[in-house]
């Protein structure tokens, strides 16, 4: 090595059996699977948990109105294999759907910003572990009363505020910019497992007698049980930083270090971070990522909260095809979302396109490929179709999976220090959209027809093209001018140098 050049650091790949930031990503997309799982197994509970009730009680409505006669014949109102008992009305069930999201409304806005000062994995440790004891309580308290229940769901959503917030600002301190889309997809995959084939499971445990219990109660058990597993995992493997884990090697953690220099603060200092609230809530970066996380969970929370329910009312489907039609959706977005992850970061490493570049064009192919797809399914699909409502939720999942690699990616790109921070804000448009998405959906779908289907699938559709225009015009991937740390702030690289350029950095 010459005189006062650089080694370069050099580490395994990311996908690499010694490579321990896989294993976190791992473990952290596990924690998704655990907190999906116990949000969403209420989509499922109450199709079956309820039975026979329809959207609304039978007798309010002339049924031979609700029937599609020239397309679908007689209507059918129960459907076999829905044998539940907890008949909670409509309005009930929009309220139980909204109880979690409100809860996250109250901590998401702050829980950022505390992960970002303090220790992301004692916030997300503790926020499984209450939701995992609500998980185990659930069924007690659905049969104790719908307002027992509902409270607990409050409760949860209190906890699910400080998941997500937490986890992007690990992600920032663990992978370094060429990796972040590959890492947002794998960590995030654990959405669509538990949204895939965790519905399949839970409609399996619906007619299973356990060792627990019989039926539906299973599915609150087993998602207890999976949060109760990753707690142990993320114990004794996860830390918050590369610098303070026991299992990285040297080479590897240098590497990050090398890698996140000028992103990065330093860890244990003490010091708060000032947070540039002013500048960072007036960014037009800022605000794409706020339209995109709404756009985003607007559409996830219809098709994990009420697909099941749509399956059901309009295309007449029974138990069992409904848990498969449910997942498609979610097994193509598993697939495709880690195929545009890495392959956004291979381009990007090659020079072929920039962050920025990239994100715009993954973000702008999910939401107009989105709201194709659900102008189609509002157009030509009906109880005769149901093979091409399960050939378009397929390419929607398709499409939907280039969010992570677009607008979620830019999100963890243009403030690393205040990833979390930035989370939270995003999280909280989420949160809204989650709230909105039943209420609405309440409103409208009132009689369980196919018309007041395709108008949800109308405005979800809309939201989309929205949401894709303003990123296509302001959206970027770089790190704002806000968001950069000053010298004293920043970690400084372990790499080895020559004497002679430790003179020349100390003359500086």
């Amino acid at each position: 090595m010459e005189n006062g050049e650089i080694k370069k650091v050099k580490a395994k790949p990311l996908f690499h059996p010694s490579s321990v930031r896989f294993y976190l990503l791992l473990i952290m997309s596990f924690c998704v699977y655990c907190t999906v799982l116990m949000r969403s197994n209420l989509g499922v509970a109450i199709v079956f948990d309820t039975g026979d009730v329809p959207v609304a009680p039978i007798d309010q409505y002339n049924l031979t109105k609700l029937a599609e006669p020239d397309q679908c014949g007689e209507l059918v109102v129960s459907t076999k294999g829905y044998d539940g008992t907890l008949n909670w009305s409509a309005g009930q069930q929009s309220q139980l759907f909204s109880a979690l999201f409100y809860g996250s409304l109250l901590t998401v806005g702050v829980s950022g910003w505390i992960s970002d000062q303090f220790s992301p994995k004692i916030l997300i440790g503790l926020a499984i572990a209450a939701n995992c004891i609500f998980s185990f309580l659930s069924p007690y308290l659905a049969n104790a009363g719908v307002g027992y229940f509902m409270v607990a769901r409050f409760l949860m959503g209190l906890s699910e505020g400080f998941i997500f917030p937490s986890t992007s600002s690990m992600l920032a301190q663990w992978f370094p910019p060429a990796e972040r889309s590959t890492a947002a997809a794998v960590y995030t995959s654990g959405n669509q497992i538990a949204a895939s084939f965790g519905v399949l499971v839970s409609s399996n445990l619906c007619g299973t007698q356990t060792f627990l219990a019989y039926g539906w109660p299973n599915i609150f058990y087993f998602a207890g049980i999976c949060s109760l597993i990753f707690l142990i995992l993320w114990l004794i493997f996860v830390s918050n930083t590369p610098a303070e884990n026991r299992f990285i090697s040297e080479t590897e953690k240098n590497y990050l270090s090398e890698k996140l220099y000028d992103q990065v603060s330093k860890a244990g200092s003490g010091k708060q971070k000032k947070v540039p609230w002013l500048a960072m809530i007036t960014s037009s970066a800022t605000l794409c990522g706020l339209v995109a996380q709404f756009s985003f969970n607007f559409s996830n929370t219809m098709l994990q909260g009420f697909l099941p329910s749509y399956f059901r009312d309009v295309l007449k489907l029974d138990l069992n095809s409904n848990g498969f039609y449910t997942a498609i959706p979610f097994i193509t977005q598993l697939i495709f979302k880690n195929v545009f992850g890495i392959g956004a970061d291979y381009c990007k490493r090659r020079g072929w396109c920039s962050d920025t570049a990239a994100c715009k064009i993954l973000q702008t192919f999910a939401n107009a490929g989105s709201a194709i797809v659900l102008i189609a399914m509002a157009v030509f699909v009906d109880c005769t179709r149901p093979t091409l409502s399960l050939i378009l939720l397929a390419i929607f999942g398709v499409c939907f999976a280039g969010a992570m690699a677009g607008a979620f990616t830019a999100t963890l790109s243009i403030a690393p220090p205040f990833t979390g921070t930035l989370t939270s804000l995003c999280s909280l448009s989420g949160c809204v959209a989650n709230v909105a998405t039943p209420t609405i959906i309440g409103l409208i779908n009132t009689k369980g027809t196919r018309a007041e289907w395709s108008l949800i699938f109308f405005i979800a559709a809309g939201v989309n093209i929205i949401c894709g225009l303003l990123f296509l015009v302001y959206g970027t991937a770089e790190v704002q001018p806000w968001a950069k740390l000053s010298t004293s702030d920043k970690v400084a690289p372990i790499v080895e140098i020559s004497h002679k350029k430790i003179i020349e950095h100390s003359k500086m």
